[in-house]
């Protein structure tokens, strides 16, 4: 999920061939660039109650690097004022995702207004559907029960009260990072980063980030989305 940076104050071309003297540049399609930033635009408008703006097709500043790509816009917000928005898009083992996802305040960040002036840019048709599909049992599902039940395990200990025996896993996207789980005993939400392409072999020195939505007005907006689209199971 991305960062938004507000600061109040009063207010891809496919890469071509790499050319000795020159830095490599990242291989990432200009079809995985708009796949990647969709389903983030996707992830944040339907669980984050978010500011993009879904229906229109914007043209993006694109920077292509070894082993990423930056892209940046200024038509994506759907917030007062001008916001630059800025995504880190990397891939591992064939999957592409959305790394860093942050926005700007143009008047209060006018270094990221510049960014826009890169000159590789590419047109971003925006997805209009943003509703996802079920969750089902799969590899990725059991490897964010097993994430949860040890992290869980960790957090009933210290707060002195019996073990969770019942979640509720949503967002399971093979190629998206952030997956969702609701623990209805205590009507508390938590975010499992997985980076794509990972192995769902569990493993306790794994890649993996667990964290918890804290925000009581979140967890009220994403509660009945998650009972509705999400998978319930038993933690082991």
């Amino acid at each position: 999920m991305r960062s938004l940076i507000l600061v109040i104050c009063s207010a891809f071309a496919t890469a071509g061939p790499v050319v000795a003297g020159q830095p490599a540049r990242s291989r990432i399609t200009n079809t995985a660039i708009v796949d990647a930033i969709n389903k983030e635009r996707c992830y944040d408008r339907f669980w984050g109650g978010a500011f993009y703006k879904l229906g229109r097709i914007a043209s993006v500043s694109i920077l292509r690097g070894p082993d990423r790509v930056d892209v940046w816009s200024d038509k994506l917000e759907h917030l007062r004022g001008r916001f630059v928005t800025h995504f880190v898009i990397k891939s591992n083992r064939g999957k592409t995702f959305v790394d860093v996802s942050e926005s700007y305040n143009a008047r209060v960040f006018p270094q990221m207004v510049a960014k826009l002036r890169t000159p590789d840019r590419i047109e971003l048709p925006a997805a209009t559907d943003c509703k996802p599909t079920k969750a089902k049992d799969s590899p990725k599902t059991r490897l964010i029960q097993e994430i949860a039940a040890d992290e869980l395990a960790g957090l009933d200990a210290l707060a002195h009260r019996g073990r969770t025996k019942s979640i509720v896993i949503a967002n399971v996207d093979e190629a998206y990072p952030e997956s969702l789980v609701y623990v209805p005993a205590t009507d508390e939400l938590f975010t499992v980063r997985i980076p794509p392409g990972t192995s769902y072999v569990y493993r306790e020195d794994g890649p993996y980030l667990f964290g918890q939505v804290v925000d009581k007005v979140n967890v009220a907006w994403v509660r009945p989305k998650m009972l509705k689209y999400g998978i319930r199971l038993l933690t082991r």
